[in-house]
C-alpha cells in the first residue's frame, strides 16, 4: 500500500483492526524512500529505508511507531555507518559507529545514557582510547593509547578530570605527572627527563600557575634562572 492511511470498514472486527499493514512512501518523483508495516498508523517490525538507486541507507525495527531493537545506517557503498540498540524508544545496549566499514567506536548506553565502557579504536585495529561512563560521565581511569603503547592515563569523576593524570612517551616512560581538581590544575604540574629525573616542577592553584617554576639538569640539580639582558640593562641605566 503507498503512503497514506488505510481504509477499513467500520464493520470490521477489533482483531482486524489491529492488524499489521503494508506501508510504503515514496518521494515526489516516484522513487521508493521507505517500506515498512503500520499497526494503527504507526509503524511496527521493521522499515527499511531506501536511496534514489534503490540502496538500503537503513533498517530499524520499530514498536508501536517507537524504535524497538537493532538501528543499522548504511553508506552509499552499503558499508555500514552506525549499528544503535534500542528499547521502546531508548537508546539501549551496544552502539558501534563506523568509518568506511572500519569500526572507530563502541559504546554501551542505559535507559538513553552512556554506561559502562566506552572504546575507540584506530585504522590498524589498535585501541586508542578506553573510557569508562557511569550515568552518562566519564568515570574512573581513562586511557589513551598512540600505536598501542599507553601515553596518558587520566582519572575523573562525574565527568571532570579529578586526581592524577600521567603522560608517557613511545617507550613507556613518564614525561609528565598533574593533579586535577574539578577540572583544574591544582598541586604540583611535574615534568620529567627521559631518564627520569624530574625537570621542572610547577605549583598550581585552581588552574593558575603560583610562584617560579623549579627547573632541575638531568642530574638532579636545580637550575636557578640567571639575571636577564633586561634586566642588567635597567641596572646599568640606574647605576
Amino acid at each position: 500500500m503507498k503512503s497514506g492511511t488505510p481504509s477499513s470498514s467500520p464493520l470490521s472486527p477489533p482483531a482486524e483492526a489491529e492488524a499489521l499493514v503494508p506501508f510504503e512512501q515514496y518521494d515526489a518523483a516516484g522513487h521508493l524512500t521507505a517500506r515498512t508495516e503500520v499497526r494503527q498508523g504507526l509503524p511496527h517490525g521493521t522499515m527499511t529505508a531506501f536511496a534514489t538507486d534503490d540502496k538500503v541507507m537503513a533498517q530499524a525495527s520499530y514498536e508501536a511507531g517507537a524504535l524497538h531493537g537493532v538501528l543499522k545506517v548504511f553508506d552509499e557503498a552499503g558499508q555500514p555507518v552506525q549499528e544503535a540498540t534500542y528499547w521502546h524508544g531508548v537508546q539501549q545496549g551496544l552502539t558501534r559507529v563506523f568509518v568506511q566499514g572500519r569500526l572507530l567506536s563502541e559504546q554501551h548506553f542505559w535507559a538513553g545514557r552512556l554506561q559502562g565502557e566506552s572504546t575507540a579504536y584506530a585504522e590498524s585495529g589498535d585501541i586508542t582510547v578506553k573510557q569508562f561512563y557511569k550515568n552518562g560521565f566519564l568515570e574512573g581511569e581513562s586511557q589513551y593509547l598512540n600505536e598501542a603503547a599507553l601515553v596518558r592515563r587520566a582519572q575523573y569523576s562525574k565527568g571532570l578530570l579529578e586526581g592524577e593524570t600521567l603522560s608517557y612517551d613511545r617507550d613507556g616512560a613518564l614525561v609528565q605527572r598533574a593533579i586535577y581538581k574539578s577540572n583544574l590544575l591544582q598541586g604540583p604540574l611535574t615534568r620529567y627527563w627521559p631518564s627520569g629525573e624530574v625537570l621542572e616542577v610547577v605549583q598550581y592553584q585552581a588552574g593558575i600557575p603560583v610562584g617560579r617554576p623549579r627547573r632541575f639538569n638531568k642530574k638532579g640539580g636545580e637550575v636557578h634562572a640567571g639575571t636577564s639582558l633586561m634586566q642588567r640593562l635597567e641596572k646599568l641605566v640606574k647605576g
